[in-house]
């Protein structure tokens, strides 16, 4: 199995979403990662805002 590395910058809402996901589900941080980034891949975006600031 190939594996892909995946260069995200973390903010502090994508950690507190992760530990929130890891925390609910009792994961592994792995699991976690997986699961917000086939997210991603279905919907074109992540379950939080990214950045800062007001549109």
């Amino acid at each position: 199995m190939k594996k892909e590395t995946i260069n995200i910058q973390l903010d502090k809402d994508i950690v507190n979403t992760a530990k929130a996901i890891l925390k609910e589900n009792n994961l592994a941080i792995d699991d976690a990662v997986k699961m917000l980034y086939s997210q991603f891949v279905l919907t074109g975006q992540l379950p939080f805002k990214i950045g800062k600031g007001k549109n």
